[in-house]
């Protein structure tokens, strides 16, 4: 076949899938596969962290929240104290209920704000009843502060008898509102869960065991001996308080319990059980014996607050350790969503660098041989086969494209000794140079098929009318 002939010869068509797209979409979707894993871990540590997040403000809110309600309690108890007080009331006890109130508004007002923010069951009515309650409580403050400033007999009965009930309903008011938001914030969480039972229990021993200290202050305060009503409300008190106790070493047998809350429960049973019972069981055989008590009922009070207190200890070591919690909780969510962040980057990166190889080392060195074969297809023999020192398949073709080329440039040159021989009039050597170039015809057959190869995948560029520039052997990727 002449060179002109084969430079006529009609190209195959184009496969529009060839190997470098095959490659690239094979890479492309192993990608977009594990950017889908990492995008899904990390939109699971992000809303993680968003719900750690809200928890740990939600926690921190809360627990400012009773932290006030407390404050409110003790404000009640010295403010009553200067209402029974025949005289006016003294600067000393003017400042203590102006420290508690201080303490209220910068801990109950923020924290209700927070219980504000957080839906829980029946939350408009206990909102609204909650409003009620304080608007009243606040009335009952400012007119408190009135009746302090005069004699106990210029002061309004009525107003010093309803006093501890109208700022009680506030407290139970409150008390609904922090239960429900705080049970329904934790259900989804066992630890939190827990934690605010526990918080519960605290605030309700503390009330609860509040009721025999105010029976036997009452007493005191009337100097007379316990009446048989109140020794029976006392013993029930602390029946309740027992029950409550249980619950709490049940919820903390754990031996993982924070050891914040195991060292406030051992403060509880030395102050409440070893220390408040038992100097309530010195003032119940003062009282069998006439009465005659020692004590005012003041300094009774002054005594036994800090024992009761550490009832709510409890309550308190509880909030701290669900305040560590959520922040530990919130720690991890943000390590997880910065683990899901960089193995996205990663895999974007390993995604970018095969692709690149890819194209580099492979597709590119076979595009450049696709076009050394569509010259050599036409006869131009003077290229260069690039890849030829690789030691992996694509040096292996451009082996073989390279033997193909040597055969080509062989035969051409037997074809031309024929033609000078025909002319010589040589018979025995036109012979044998047909013999020659027979079995050189037959060498490269097997050569030949990559014709079949790159004339189809890698033959597109080279039918653009440019001429590819003649690549360097070396010059591979």
């Amino acid at each position: 076949m002449s060179r002109t002939h084969k430079a006529s010869m009609p190209p195959r068509g184009t496969s529009v899938f060839n190997i470098r797209t095959m490659l690239l979409s094979a890479i492309a979707a192993l990608s977009l596969f594990a950017l889908g894993a990492y995008g899904w871990n990390a939109v699971g540590a992000w809303q993680r962290y968003e719900a750690a997040r809200h928890a740990q403000e939600f926690d921190s809110g809360v627990n400012k929240f009773i932290t006030g309600l407390f404050e409110v309690l003790m404000e009640r108890l010295y403010t009553n104290n200067g209402l029974q007080s025949a005289d006016i009331a003294a600067a000393p006890l003017l400042d203590e209920i102006e420290k508690r109130r201080k303490v209220v508004r910068e801990n109950y007002k923020p924290g209700l704000t927070m219980l504000n923010s957080q839906e829980f069951p029946n939350k408009t009515a206990y909102l609204a009843d909650l409003d009620s309650a304080l608007a009243k409580a606040d009335q009952y403050r400012a007119q408190a502060d009135a009746e302090l400033k005069l004699p106990k007999d210029k002061r309004d009965e009525n107003f010093v008898k309803t006093f501890i009930p109208t700022i009680t309903a506030s407290v139970n008011a409150s008390l609904k509102v922090w239960f429900s938001a705080l049970h329904t914030a934790a259900q989804s969480d066992p630890t939190l869960a827990r934690l605010a039972s526990l918080k519960e229990l605290g605030w309700r021993m503390r009330d609860i065991s509040g009721m025999e200290r105010s029976n036997i202050a009452s007493a005191i305060a009337a100097g007379q001996p316990i009446t048989a009503d109140k020794l029976a409300a006392n013993a029930g008190v602390r029946s309740q308080v027992d029950v409550l106790w249980q619950q709490v070493e049940n919820l903390t047998s754990d031996p993982a319990t924070d050891p914040a809350l195991k060292r406030a429960m051992a403060t509880a049973r030395d102050q409440y059980f070893g220390g408040f019972r038992k100097f309530a069981d010195e003032m119940r055989k003062l009282s069998d014996a006439g009465g005659k008590y020692g004590l005012t009922a003041a300094q009774y009070v002054e005594t036994t607050t800090p024992q009761l207190g550490s009832l709510l200890g409890v309550m308190y070591a509880a909030g701290q350790a669900s305040e560590g919690y959520t922040a530990a909780t919130r720690s991890a969510g943000v390590a997880s969503l910065i683990s899901a962040l960089v193995m996205i980057g990663l895999a974007l990166a390993v995604a970018i660098g095969v692709a690149m190889m890819v194209i580099w080392r492979v597709t590119r060195p076979l595009r450049e041989m696709a076009g050394i074969v569509e010259r050599l297809a036409v006869g131009e023999t003077a290229v260069n086969v690039p890849c030829v020192n690789r030691n992996d398949e694509v040096g292996a073709i451009a082996r073989a494209v390279e033997v193909f080329r040597g055969n080509l440039i062989e035969t051409e040159k037997l074809k031309a000794q024929q033609e000078t021989s025909k002319t010589r009039g040589d018979p025995d050597r036109l012979t044998w140079l047909r013999f020659r170039a027979s079995k050189t015809s037959t060498d490269s057959r097997d050569t030949s098929r990559l014709f079949a190869f790159f004339r189809g995948p890698f033959s597109g560029q080279c039918r653009t009318g440019r001429k590819l520039a003649t690549p360097n052997p070396d010059d591979c990727g």
